[in-house]
């Protein structure tokens, strides 16, 4: 089921490979060039920039030693903080694989599926933004039935944002090209980990996005249509 929920990062990935010729999996050195200590590193990998995977690979191990890259990095399943530049022993229970998210990622992800059909459109996404949030990522839309995307058939989405102590100020920008391709039924729901109860979101500078911050979690969740993106103004 994660990795069903994983498929709009899936999508994202096979883009930039496609582009790039960057792989979906990176040894850590590769997202990491100047930290030396990553070099011998052969049981944690890189998913894309934004999640790390450590999985436990000694039988009826319940824990395991995991080597963080500097920065601020989350525990996927808890939200715990880990301040990263250290060596830290971190719970593995068998039935979840320890992943780890890159503080300032925004994280694409989608509902539970059993199946993926031909005319898939991501109708129904989540963005999940880590602190600290200010980083900017870019969605890219195509027909799924052809292979138009390589002659320039397919809309980009850049999505940034930026906070203050009072707001966290998301961009979502109309597609410059090709806005057909992109579903106007489709719904964001935007969750904001770690976020403080007395800021506000807004989205391209408006208040009026519908929000509900959860104190047990410490998250806030906007939710909105895109057809208002696509229906503004340049």
């Amino acid at each position: 089921e994660l990795r069903y929920r994983l498929l709009p990062y899936y999508n994202q990935l096979g883009w930039e490979a496609w582009r790039t010729g960057i792989p979906h999996l990176r040894p850590l050195f590769l997202e990491f060039p100047g930290d030396e200590r990553l070099l011998p590193v052969y049981d944690q990998v890189m998913l894309g920039s934004a999640l790390m995977l450590c999985p436990v690979t000694r039988p009826r191990a319940r824990q395991r030693k995991v080597i963080f890259p500097a920065g601020t990095w989350y525990d996927f399943w808890t939200d715990e903080k880990i301040e990263g530049g250290r060596e830290v022993t971190v719970y593995a229970p068998v039935d979840r694989l320890p992943l780890f998210v890159r503080g300032g990622s925004i994280l694409p992800m989608g509902a539970v599926m059993q199946f993926i059909p031909d005319e898939h459109r991501f109708e129904e996404m989540e963005l999940h933004f880590y602190p600290p949030f200010d980083g900017s990522t870019t969605w890219i839309d195509a027909d799924p039935r052809t292979r138009a995307y390589s002659k320039g058939g397919y809309a980009e989405t850049r999505i940034s944002c930026k906070t203050d102590e009072k707001f966290i100020d998301v961009t979502i920008e109309k597609p410059a090209e090709n806005t057909g391709l992109v579903p106007s039924n489709r719904t964001l729901q935007l969750v904001f980990h770690g976020s403080a109860p007395e800021q506000m979101v807004r989205i391209n500078q408006r208040k009026d996005a519908w929000g509900e911050y959860d104190r047990s979690s410490g998250r806030m969740t906007v939710r909105f249509s895109m057809a208002a993106i696509l229906k503004s103004a340049g």
